[in-house]
């Protein structure tokens, strides 16, 4: 049927549409295998690990899922990704990162150091590069750009490539205007529509409010945007940088009175204040290893992101 002729009565189109429409409508038992691999595996722990071990029995990145990574600048939340996306690659999953606000090779320094442990030699970066060659790819574009062409990369990593994670970095950068909510909402619906169709794991960067007080703990409320950004995201993860415990060690270092309950605490809280799949909100205290460029789950210690990462923490 040509929905373009004039001469279709309203009671044609209807049909037209309604068959469309069935054809995503199913009776209860056509999702028996999806039902029972729902209760078989749990809520929440189906899909790709974080680095972090103490992560591994609490949540886990499915696919066709859309995470929000968000924290006020400076936080860490890009540096929070890189080292995911290297740990990922170490699991065999294929990336790709479009980070609008970088140089490919300061994120590939980023992560070669995260990998290496300490600051990586030039042969130890070749080696990495030609070992992960196949399953690691960057978008080279420093400006923003329009959304039509970030959906149309989308298509081309879930497409083509067969990408498992993709970061988009940031919403920002996406051209969507900073103040147009209902357009940042269509953008998101269509990422996280993109998500689904691929069965890949995108994960959006997003700015929060400039805030008064840097100290001040920060949530999904807080993302600069439309509220849709979080409402219509999978996850919702908050990199949360503790100035107060960098201030009292300093003052420690240089002999002037400090408060030991803030030297007692981590240096980055990673919080998840969403998780659709159970609803559980986590916090996750990791300590900044400046050498390696790593967010760690002990203090001065650097991680194998190619093998202690599959350590479970006691």
């Amino acid at each position: 049927m040509d929905l373009n002729k004039g001469d279709l009565t309203d009671t044609e189109i209807l049909s037209f549409i309604g068959k469309q429409e069935s054809q995503e409508i199913g009776s209860l038992d056509a999702y028996t295998d999806r039902l029972t691999h729902q209760i078989s595996h749990g809520h929440g722990l189906v899909g790709d690990m974080l680095p972090w071990s103490k992560t591994h029995n609490a949540v886990r990145l499915g696919k066709g899922q859309l995470s929000v990574w968000s924290g006020i600048n400076g936080s860490g939340k890009t540096l929070m990704t890189t080292m995911l996306m290297a740990s990922l690659m170490a699991q065999g999953k294929k990336i790709m990162i479009a980070s609008m606000e970088m140089k490919p090779e300061e994120t590939l320094h980023w992560m070669c150091s995260q990998v290496a442990g300490c600051k990586p030699s030039t042969d130890f970066a070749k080696n990495w590069l030609k070992k992960y060659k196949d399953v690691g790819y960057i978008y080279d574009c420093l400006d923003k750009v329009p959304q039509e062409r970030i959906l149309g990369l989308v298509h081309y990593a879930g497409q083509v490539l067969k990408i498992d994670h993709l970061v988009i970095d940031s919403l920002t950068m996406c051209g969507v205007g900073r103040e147009d909510y209902s357009q940042q909402a269509e953008f998101v619906n269509m990422l996280r529509g993109s998500a689904k169709m691929y069965g890949l794991h995108i994960h959006l960067v997003c700015h929060m409010r400039k805030g008064s007080d840097e100290n001040a703990q920060v949530g999904k409320f807080d993302i600069r945007g439309a509220g849709e950004i979080s409402d219509l995201a999978d996850k919702v993860f908050v990199v949360f940088r503790n100035k107060q415990r960098e201030q009292h060690l300093a003052y420690k270092k240089n002999g002037i009175p400090f408060n030991e309950k803030f030297l007692d605490q981590p240096d980055v809280w990673l919080k998840l204040v969403k998780n659709r799949q159970d609803g559980t909100e986590l916090n996750f205290g990791l300590y900044f290893h400046k050498e390696s460029m790593q967010f760690t789950s002990f203090e001065n210690r650097p991680m194998d992101l190619e093998g202690e990462m599959m350590i479970v923490d006691t």
